[in-house]
């Protein structure tokens, strides 16, 4: 209840990131969800400021700064012994056709939520065509649903949050 000073929550939410980056490296998407989130809390904001980004220079600063730290670390310092990261195809365009039907399974898990488990390896069985209907449905699906975002943008901002923030967050555990 008492106001903190900008330096202390500074450091306090650095080490948090720093954790979190060690925790799972999924936590970079940090870095894009922050001024989302600040953008988007501006937007709601009943004095009607605009969003200025250089008023948090200092907070993007210091999460750069541990973003470049963490890399040193995790790729120079501590790299991993084996190779862990399997592609599921040689092909570019079916990599990211794969990634694509991965997100549409999760929108499907959104409203069927069956199977559910920790690990998705395998549930998801790679594309070998784009000409896959399972490609072509999820494209439908998150175009409906990024269309209807953008409708919703002025009226609701944080339906565009909400929308960003799910597409941000599967990227680095897309394939």
């Amino acid at each position: 209840t008492r106001p903190r000073s900008a330096t202390l929550r500074l450091v306090i939410g650095t080490m948090f990131f720093v954790a979190a980056l060690f925790a799972k490296e999924s936590g970079l998407v940090f870095v894009a969800l922050l001024p989302l989130t600040q953008w988007t809390i501006q937007r709601r904001s009943p004095s009607g400021e605009r969003w200025q980004p250089t008023r948090y220079l200092t907070g993007y600063v210091a999460l750069a700064f541990c973003v470049l730290a963490y890399v040193a670390v995790r790729f120079w310092l501590l790299p991993a012994s084996e190779n862990y990261g399997i592609r599921v195809s040689e092909s570019a365009s079916h990599a990211a056709g794969t990634a694509i039907v991965a997100v549409g399974h999760y929108l499907l898990l959104f409203v069927y939520p069956h199977p559910l488990c920790a690990d998705y390896r395998g549930v998801v069985a790679p594309l070998t065509s784009l000409a896959d209907w399972r490609l072509w449905l999820s494209c439908m699906a998150i175009g409906a649903l990024t269309g209807f975002v953008w409708w919703r943008r002025n009226a609701s901002p944080l339906v565009a949050w909400g929308w960003a923030w799910f597409l941000i967050s599967l990227v680095p555990v897309s394939n």
